[in-house]
């Protein structure tokens, strides 16, 4: 497919195509962090296909209403014996939120989730869905420290959480510790004065706790107020907020909407050939945007049923793919390595995989190559961020194969994206490698709206046109196939996972003794990459000390997996003083093969 070039848009950079039909959208009101553009400009691009669809004036709402009645008998997920019908999941999703907002949450307020996988955790996001509300998906693995900035910045109101964590951590211990009024009663909490209610799916014993069994007990749905508030939803209300590591060691929440997550999924399942046929393994975190929306909003979507694993292990995928015969497994690429690699994949009969989704990291291409060869035959490569409705590029089974196993694939029909010079905003040529950035097609059709509660950092995103800065290598080939080459920050992605250094330091800077910390990546065989830290301190700091600090105070991925206690004098420096990280890259990955 050709492209053409056009004039300028806003300040000298091109803007997203404009189009000649536009669905109705409903404006961006005052609460959302940002403007929309509104002159659009054409710009080089080449999408997965040729079509020019259109963002559908309709949310996520709208959907599950669709899908929950048109098969109310047919099966939405299972977890061992355990089973959820879409007529099934449609009521107790009702009765959860109507229960919700008969607690005071109203529509348009943040409201946490805290689980593992589980049949609960599906429905306590579609609840909060149907009540108007945004998901805040907070990953299992966090501490105390991480929970309470989450909790405190979104000012969620109501916490959704479970005493059964799949052995990654006692969730009872970390509440105990913040919210300690929960064994005096409950709100108000004074780490987190905006939350009113934490609702257990479990009975805890904790006084101030509810159990979803008390919260339901004697609650009738209110259908009435449930249609009400689903015809004043928006495409481009708020959906998700999903937290990632900060560069400046701060996590963000980055904001999307029902229209940029639909459109993607939209256009994903066309190009997966997904329909209701098809059985999707959920072993990605259901926490990620990769778990919440690509394979449980995936699921819905194309009225599939979904095989729940609590937590990733590859030889319980592996009995599932083989016993409930699997067609779509999605994954990082450490998580389809581990798979291959495991003692029971040679006897397990995977015939029934016919696609697997690649993605959340840099794809190495013999394993891709594996991936397709003995798993997955139509196996697709996907590319982009949670902020821009997820999913950006993606190959599929009508790319030839090299381009499948070597690229992130062409720009979803929803998508713009753009190769720039990051200093001046313009196009580079062809093959050169420069800094990738989204646009929308159609408006809310891609970016998302920003960061929560951080201005500063959602304008560094968001060009005035509206473009996204992703932070992310790339160079483009003559067809628009989009090839990854690097990140432009020190992220260290772990196990697929996002971790970036100076949120680490931070939190290393913390442990008593410590007066300077330096974290950089090393390769890993099995997570792809891990942080290590180089740190100055008190005579007596060992490496025991900081880790056994940091493992009690962050997600296991933040945690070093080496810490070497060195002197200023240690550290290779710039003639202005600045810590050559390069060169610590060079030591630690060294002492790591050592």
């Amino acid at each position: 497919m050709g492209s053409r070039r056009t004039a300028a848009g806003p300040r000298g950079e091109p803007g997203p195509r404009a189009r000649t039909r536009r669905p109705r959208i409903a404006r961006l009101r005052r609460r959302d962090l940002r403007p929309r553009a509104t002159g659009r400009r054409d710009v080089p691009v080449t999408r997965a296909d040729g079509t020019a669809n259109t963002v559908a004036p309709e949310t996520w709402v709208d959907l599950f209403l669709d899908r929950t009645g048109t098969r109310p008998e047919a099966v939405y997920s299972a977890d061992g014996e355990r089973v959820l019908t879409y007529g099934a999941l449609r009521e107790q999703v009702d009765l959860l939120a109507t229960a919700l907002l008969g607690r005071g949450v109203r529509p348009g307020q943040v409201v946490a989730v805290w689980m593992t996988n589980s049949l609960d955790f599906l429905v306590a996001q579609w609840a909060v869905y149907r009540a108007g509300c945004a998901l805040l998906p907070l990953y299992s693995y966090y501490r105390e420290v991480e929970l309470a900035h989450a909790l405190a910045e979104s000012r969620a109101p109501v916490l959704l959480t479970s005493r059964d964590f799949a052995g990654k951590t006692d969730p009872l211990r970390i509440l105990r510790a913040l919210l300690p009024e929960l064994d005096a009663g409950g709100a108000p909490f004074a780490a987190c004065p905006d939350l009113r209610a934490v609702v257990t799916v479990e009975d805890t014993g904790l006084p101030g706790a509810t159990p979803m069994t008390e919260l339901v007990a004697g609650v009738e749905p209110e259908l009435t107020g449930l249609e009400r508030i689903r015809g004043r939803l928006a495409s481009t209300d708020l959906m998700n907020v999903m937290y990632t590591s900060g560069t400046t060691g701060v996590p963000k929440a980055g904001l999307s909407m029902h229209s940029n997550n639909l459109a993607t999924v939209r256009h994903w399942s066309e190009l997966a050939r997904l329909g209701p046929g098809d059985v999707i393994l959920a072993h990605v975190p259901m926490f990620t945007n990769f778990g919440c929306l690509y394979t449980n909003a995936l699921a819905l979507f194309n009225g599939c049923r979904l095989e729940v694993t609590r937590t990733f292990d590859a030889g319980r995928g592996l009995a599932a793919i083989g016993d409930r015969r699997v067609t779509y497994v999605p994954g990082s690429p450490e998580m389809f390595r581990m798979l291959l690699s495991h003692k029971d994949f040679p006897r397990t009969d995977t015939s029934s995989v016919r696609t697997a989704h690649v993605a959340g990291s840099a794809v190495d291409p013999a394993l891709m190559r594996r991936i397709v060869d003995e798993l997955a035959p139509n196996a697709m490569q996907a590319y982009g961020m949670s902020e821009c409705g997820g999913l950006s590029t993606v190959t599929s089974d009508r790319d030839p194969l090299e381009r499948r196993i070597d690229s992130v694939g062409r720009a979803l029909p929803s998508a713009l994206v753009r190769v720039v010079d990051p200093e001046t905003g313009r196009d580079q040529p062809t093959g050169t490698v420069g800094e990738i950035w989204f646009g929308d097609a159609e408006p809310g059709s891609c970016v998302g709206k920003g960061y929560l509660a951080a201005p500063e950092a959602t304008a560094a995103a968001i060009t005035p046109a509206g473009w996204f800065r992703s932070g992310d290598l790339g160079r483009l080939d003559e067809d628009g196939y989009l090839y990854f080459t690097g990140r432009r920050k020190n992220m260290i992605t772990v196990g697929g996972f996002n971790v970036y250094p100076a949120e680490v330091e931070r939190h290393v800077l913390a442990c008593p003794g410590v007066r300077a910390c330096f974290v950089v990546g090393v390769p890993d065989q099995r997570l792809g990459s891990v942080p290590v830290a180089f740190v100055v301190g008190a005579p007596d700091l060992t490496e025991d000390t900081v880790i056994a600090f940091m493992r009690e105070r962050v997600s296991s991925q933040k945690q070093p997996r080496r810490v070497w206690p060195v002197t200023e004098d240690e550290l290779p420096t710039t003639p202005s003083g600045k810590v050559r990280l390069t060169e610590l890259t060079e030591t630690a990955a060294a002492r790591m093969r050592a």
